[in-house]
């Protein structure tokens, strides 16, 4: 699994401080310290990173999940209330801790702008169902519902088409 956090340029160079005619002295820059340091603990804890981010990623999509379930029965029985409370639930969510946020951000590799993305756009369209629920729109509610699901559908496929694609990359999927 490759883990990157603006470390992947990095090169020997960056690591040690260079003498006036460009070599590489042995002594290591402080900036090569704090890099190093970085990447030392980001080794060691490595191990622990895919089996932490499929939990924490799995519990995030239940939780979506649930909320997805919520905003469908409330538009199943007419129940705005309903609507908006899974609709809530979608757009005000909390992020996960830094920890788990670097964890997972290490697990999405190259697909995080599109995760991230993927994540906006639900929160917007979250925001659009609460909306309609408000007004009392049945129809623009279960439009935007449905647009909401279809995101889930959408993002969920984007990940095992690059899961099929990319054999080193782990299954543990949501």
């Amino acid at each position: 699994m490759g883990f990157c956090l603006g470390f992947c340029s990095t090169t020997v160079e960056d690591f040690f401080e260079m003498n006036a005619s460009n070599q590489s002295l042995l002594m290591i820059s402080k900036s090569g310290w704090k890099r190093l340091l970085i990447l030392t603990c980001l080794t060691l804890f490595n191990s622990s990173i895919a089996s932490a981010e499929a939990g924490v990623m799995n519990e995030m999509m239940r939780k979506l999940e649930r909320s997805l379930d919520t905003i469908n029965a409330g538009i199943e029985n007419t129940d705005y209330a309903m609507v908006m409370v899974g609709a809530k639930e979608i757009a005000e969510r909390s992020m996960p801790s830094w920890i788990d946020r670097i964890r997972i951000f290490a697990k999405l590799g190259s697909d995080l702008p599109a995760f991230k993305e993927a994540d906006a756009e639900m929160r917007r369209l979250a925001i659009k169902v609460a909306v309609s629920a408000g007004r009392h729109d049945l129809v623009a509610s279960q439009q935007a519902a449905a647009q909401l699901r279809q995101k889930c559908i959408t993002c969920h496929a984007r990940r095992k088409q690059q899961q099929t694609h990319n054999p080193n990359e782990s299954k543990d999927q949501h």
